[in-house]
């Protein structure tokens, strides 16, 4: 079973004591501590409204949230005339007191449909969130790839969601730029290595040009009989490479080996006339143009490849090269064999187109080199036109999605507009309504039945001395007169108390405000019995336990959805370090799981926490229950019903005894009140061993044996598990109802006799 959701659903503490601690309250809750762990830290946390969450529809202002601590006590009893009026406490003219409930009614139905629109809006505005949350997560998914490449250009807008997509909601402007041309305006703009870099040279075509006399043949124009003969067989190449190649033959035919005829020469000559020479050599220089030509032209290109901008893509440069020479030195091959064969007709190997390829490739490069360098030139500027078409194309990628949320959460917003004008309205209303029912409750305000009521208060809780009037000429002031009709100037601290807190708790019942207001009340109880009597302290533990009871009534209207039970305390905290008071006011109070928690507040090493004292069963069928545990109760308790129990047996064992004093001792003092075992022997044994001297029958001071008694059985929370055993300190022969006597005289000297006469029951 959960527990029932109260207005102050969790509150941290980050003050004092407290660091980073929080706990979970509900409907009503004890929380139990020595003084000094943090319980006044809390109230006034509370008080302040710090490290608070509220439920849902509810804010500090919805409630009147009532402390009573020291601070109450000193801010209302500062001087002992000075004690703010209760207002709408007794009774009230009838016919005021029906309009004033017919106003209340109408308030209470405009509260309820000012929480029915607010929980509209709030359903709204998560529904409203969620789109927004969904939209945040897919944009920013959606624009993962611009957000890892153009990092430096989304500086403090790239990381998360919540950063992005503020970003993204500002675009105006859509623009599909080209990613690749970005992304290179990018590298340079943002790179800080980046440099201006020269552009590539192109080259001329025309340098490798073919020769019209590649595609003439080549022969001679003589008219001898010899030159005849060679035209008509055409072996004019055949025999000019013969001769050339084979001059030494000794006046042989290098081919047949006959005797070559005395005019031999005279007829090759005859053969290679003038233009044939003429034509020869130009064959021969043009070779050597083309050669040089070529070499020149291929240097400047490979020049080009040596260039430092790293972010060219020279492969189809390169293989277009690598062409390039091939086909050029296959050309010269050709001229080669036009030169071996001039009467044969050649043709050179088309490279203009590849030229042009390449001329057309290197421009691009300086294209992409000259945008280079103007952006190093600009660079702020370019960084700025960068970012703003960075934006432009990721709002043009995501546009569909943009779109699609504001159309969704404008659809939100007009209906969430409309709720809040309805809100608005019923807020106008109400103010209407708490201004005529505060007019209403100033008539009905009735001072004296107050006083009254608290007088007769203090009469039942046996405080005589004194009374409790109205100031003549002060409004909403008090005067507690003692019974000599004098005005008190001295009262003692558990009086004082005593009457703060009745105040309080008809500040509780009432409307310590001029305006009337009753707004619903959490209510702080702070150890409200500090230096009572035992008379005081039942009426405050009886009228604690009527707020209580208050408050409990929200859990049963919870469950039976009665209005007629009172239910104006909303929320309620108990702190106390008072075990009597704590038993008082938690009787039976632990098995409302549902609407009740205890806590236990405890400090160790300067730090303070708070714990939720429970404990988890399973049920007949295994399913886990949750089950109250008072701090105060359970093992504790059983020890000093086991102590009461030796106390009435005749001849107990000392040993029995000792062994559940030392339990006890250990228990309240270690573990509850957080005291260690020297402080407390310190305290006894040696600030109060005055009160162990007496002496003896010669007039000499000696040390009772009481003392060394007390030494023995706080040796026990003294020492460690390497230390003396429980031989060593309880002798079997030692009186059984010493050692009780000698226990109870610890807790006497430790100030808790109160504690001790509670959990014994007024025996021994």
């Amino acid at each position: 079973m959960q527990k029932i959701p109260a207005p102050i659903a969790e509150i941290t503490l980050n003050e004092a004591t407290f660091h980073n601690e929080f706990f979970q309250p509900t409907l009503i809750n004890y929380l139990y501590g020595k003084n000094g762990v943090g319980k006044s830290t809390i109230g006034r946390v509370i008080k302040s409204d710090s490290g608070l969450i509220w439920n849902s529809n509810h804010t500090m202002t919805d409630f009147s949230i009532l402390v009573y601590n020291e601070d109450f006590i000193k801010r209302n009893f500062s001087s002992y005339d000075n004690l703010a009026g209760v207002f709408t406490i007794g009774e009230d003219d009838i016919s005021v007191r029906e309009e004033i409930e017919a106003k209340s009614a109408e308030r209470q139905l405009l509260l309820n449909q000012h929480k029915s629109i607010k929980e509209s809006i709030q359903k709204k505005t998560d529904e409203r969130n969620s789109i927004e949350q969904a939209f945040k997560r897919a944009v920013f998914e959606s624009s993962a790839d611009f957000r890892n490449y153009f990092i430096d250009a989304m500086q403090g807008k790239r990381g998360k969601p919540d950063v992005f997509v503020p970003e993204l909601l500002k675009q105006t402007n859509a623009v599909k730029h080209d990613l690749n041309e970005l992304k290179m305006l990018y590298d340079t703009a943002f790179d800080k290595s980046s440099v201006a870099y020269p552009e590539l040279r192109k080259v001329d075509k025309s340098l490798l040009s073919t020769s019209p006399l590649l595609e003439k043949s080549i022969v001679s124009s003589s008219n001898s009989t010899f030159a005849e003969f060679v035209k008509r067989y055409q072996t004019s190449d055949w025999v000019r490479h013969g001769h050339d190649h084979f001059k030494n033959t000794d006046g042989h035919c290098p081919y047949c080996q006959q005797v070559l005829p005395n005019n031999f020469e005279e007829q090759i000559s005859s053969i290679f006339d003038d233009q044939y020479q003429s034509d020869l050599n130009a064959v021969k220089s043009f070779k050597q143009s083309y050669k040089h030509n070529l070499s020149s032209l291929i240097d400047t290109l490979n020049t080009n490849t040596s260039t430092m901008y790293s972010k060219l893509n020279l492969t189809e440069y390169l293989d277009k090269l690598e062409l390039l020479k091939s086909v050029a030195n296959e050309n010269l091959k050709t001229i080669e064999d036009k030169l071996n064969e001039p009467s044969s007709i050649v043709k050179l190997r088309d490279t203009d187109s590849i030229i042009d390829e390449i001329n057309g490739l290197i421009a691009d490069f300086n294209q992409q080199i000259k945008t280079n360098n103007d952006i190093v030139a600009g660079k702020n500027d370019k960084k700025k036109e960068c970012i703003k078409q960075l934006w432009e194309l990721i709002y043009d990628t995501l546009k569909p999605q943009v779109d699609a949320y504001h159309t969704n959460v404008a659809t939100f917003d007009d209906e969430i507009a409309t709720l809040n004008q309805q809100l608005s309205d019923i807020v106008t209303q109400g103010k209407d309504v708490s201004a005529k029912l505060a007019e209403l409750n100033k008539q009905s305000i009735n001072t004296t039945d107050a006083i009254d009521s608290m007088n007769i208060l203090l009469s039942d809780s046996g405080f005589q001395g004194f009374s409790i009037r109205s100031k003549d000429g002060e409004n909403n002031v008090y005067e507690v007169i003692r019974q000599d009709g004098r005005v008190a100037e001295n009262l003692s601290e558990g009086e004082r108390n005593f009457i703060a807190f009745l105040y309080f708790y008809h500040l509780v019942h009432g409307s310590p405000t001029d305006d009337g207001t009753n707004r619903d009340k959490i209510v702080v109880i702070d150890d409200p019995v500090s230096s009572m009597d035992s008379g005081a302290l039942f009426i405050v533990s009886a009228l604690v336990r009527g707020m209580v009871g208050i408050c409990r009534n929200n859990a049963s209207l919870n469950k039976q959805n009665n209005i007629s039970q009172e239910n104006y305390i909303k929320q309620i905290f108990v702190l106390t370090h008072n075990t009597y008071f704590h038993n008082e006011v938690t009787s039976n109070m632990d098995r409302y799981w549902d609407s009740v928690s205890f806590f236990l507040i405890s400090k160790l090493d300067n730090h303070s926490h708070v714990k939720l004292c429970y404990r988890e069963e399973n049920d007949l069928q295994g399913n886990p229950k949750h089950y109250n545990v008072d701090p105060v109760q359970n093992g504790y308790h059983a020890l000093w019903t086991e102590l009461k129990d030796l106390s009435r047996l005749q001849n107990v064992s000392p040993v029995s005894v000792t062994h559940v004093i030392h339990q006890i001792l250990d228990h309240y003092f270690i573990q509850m009140c957080c005291y260690d075992g020297n402080s407390i022997r310190d305290r006894i044994l040696v600030d109060n061993k005055q009160k162990f001297q007496k002496l003896d029958d010669e007039g000499n001071e000696i040390i009772d044996e009481r003392y060394y008694l007390i030494q023995s059985m706080l040796s026990y929370l003294a020492t460690t598990k390497n230390t003396i055993s429980d031989a060593h300190f309880i002798d079997e022969a030692m009186d059984p109802q010493t050692c009780l006597r000698v226990f109870k005289e610890i807790f006497e000297i430790m100030e808790q006799n109160q504690h001790y006469t509670m959990m014994m029951g007024g025996t021994l």
